[in-house]
């Protein structure tokens, strides 16, 4: 005997009532029948941690998992969320699928713009009533050139980071002295008096103060009147000694 189940029946188990009449005599017997479909199996690589690494502030970073079907039917993933801290910092590339059986699908997961992380999960939910949860790890660092950061959210990180270095720098330096030696200024006085060149010609003078008129000045020696006279007399003497 054959027995044909219909399209779309759910799978269950169902009773199969054989009624027969026999020499006039009805006869019946119960016959159970089980349908079975195929079921999706959901499969996550890597299955518990999705581990982001070393990430530098400010830089973005993409990891890959693999979605795979496992089962006998078709696998329909309905969505893909993260959650925990700075999850708004994830981003997920497809969050609905359809994979066949023995099949596999790749999503990226992308961490745009780190700022900071502390903890985090992916959750991959499917229409069978599923549920994949995977942990999300992750370990941001300071840029060499960060200065001083206005997040009041990563106060903690900078807090507790041991690589932060002192801000306060001495800026007091000893003073140099600005005081120099006076240099003397004072000069040894030159002599400027001169010794006095006389000027006048000191004549003899022969006692008369009226005759002071009568002196002749000149580059030679002055002669007065009676000089000249003398001189005369004597001339004229000698000229009478040698007539």
């Amino acid at each position: 005997m054959t027995i044909t189940v219909p399209e779309g029946t759910p799978p269950d188990t169902y009773t199969l009532v054989h009624v027969a009449t026999i020499d006039g005599e009805t006869r019946s017997s119960t016959t159970t029948i089980k349908r079975q479909v195929g079921e999706p199996k959901i499969k996550v690589s890597p299955s518990d941690t999705i581990d982001f690494g070393t990430v530098t502030r400010g830089n973005d970073r993409t990891k890959e998992f693999t979605i795979e079907n496992t089962g006998t039917a078709e696998l329909t993933v309905t969505d893909i969320t993260t959650s925990g801290s700075y999850s708004e910092s994830f981003t997920v590339g497809e969050t609905f699928h359809k994979i066949g059986a023995g099949n596999s699908k790749t999503v990226h997961l992308t961490f745009d713009n780190a700022r900071s992380f502390d903890d985090g999960e992916l959750t991959i939910e499917t229409a069978h009533g599923t549920t994949k949860t995977i942990t999300i790890e992750a370990t941001v660092t300071r840029r060499s050139d960060d200065g001083d950061d206005d997040d009041d959210d990563d106060d903690s990180d900078n807090d507790d980071d041991p690589t932060d270095t002192p801000t306060d720098t001495p800026t007091d330096e000893p003073d140099t002295p600005t005081d120099e030696p006076d240099t003397p200024t004072d000069e040894p006085d030159t002599p400027t008096d001169e010794p006095d060149t006389p000027t006048d010609t000191d004549a003899p003078d022969d006692g008369d103060d009226d005759d002071d008129d009568d002196t002749t000045t000149g580059d030679g020696p002055g002669f007065t009147p009676v000089m000249v006279l003398i001189a005369l007399v004597a001339t004229l003497a000698i000229l009478r000694r040698r007539a």
